[in-house]
């Protein structure tokens, strides 16, 4: 019987040793464990979204106070942009199905619309798109920015170390310009190792290159995983 007691302590003792000896996962962990689930609900279930410039507030200025050339001027470099986009995508995003939208409907489509909405290669809204899928994700042609390092303030790092979720990019710092980078659905960056940005250098053979760069980390790491370490 007194044997029998003495295992019984032994068990118990390795259980609750076991069940609070057991690691908390770290942050890195975590947000792996967060990009797997939003790489695999793009794949399977969900599109890419790729905002197109709308006339900007500056244009808007200039036309309002007469200056017409500068106008078209700004205007045209932005739509030489969307063409870059649009054409690198079409050639070269495999992944998951993707839509154009223009920057002023954006607010229209998080309110649910889902139509009349997307644009077509005429750079034009057409009325026959539709996206109904659950899941999707933003491309955004603009500046990259980084958190800052939790342990050093005053430089750029890629972890904050209490939080594993996407960020806003108003709390870090910009650290690139002309880049493709990668938002969430509540336009959050996403972090390292999930695909965050790729530099385009801002003509169109780099814009194809970075968008082809950016559609094989998307496959590679929902083929092969992420590497939580690769960057730390």
């Amino acid at each position: 019987m007194k044997h029998i007691i003495n295992i019984v302590v032994i068990i118990f003792f390795s259980f609750t040793t076991n069940m609070y000896g057991q690691k908390e996962p770290s942050a890195k962990e975590k947000y792996k464990d967060f990009a797997i689930l939003h790489l695999d609900s793009l794949k399977k279930n969900g599109a890419l979204i790729v905002i197109l410039k709308s006339k900007s507030r500056a244009v808007e200025a200039y036309e309002k106070a007469g200056n017409t050339k500068i106008a078209e001027e700004m205007m045209n470099n932005i739509k030489k942009q969307n063409r870059y986009l649009y054409k690198s995508y079409i050639a070269f995003w495999k992944f998951c199905p993707v839509f154009f939208i223009y920057a002023k409907d954006l607010d229209d489509f998080n309110k649910g619309k889902r139509t009349n909405i997307f644009v077509d290669s005429t750079y034009n809204i057409n009325n026959d798109i539709t996206m109904n899928l659950p899941f999707y994700i933003f491309n955004e042609f603009g500046t990259y920015y980084e958190v800052q390092n939790k342990d050093h303030d005053y430089a750029p790092g890629k972890w904050k170390n209490t939080n594993y979720e996407n960020y806003d990019p108003s709390t870090g710092i910009p650290v690139k310009s002309d880049c493709i980078v990668v938002k969430d659905k509540l336009m959050r960056q996403y972090r390292f190792p999930f695909p965050n940005y790729v530099q385009t250098w801002g003509s169109l053979p780099g814009m194809k290159k970075a968008v082809d760069n950016l559609n094989n980390r998307f496959k590679t790491a929902f083929e092969k995983g992420f590497d939580i370490n690769a960057a730390f």
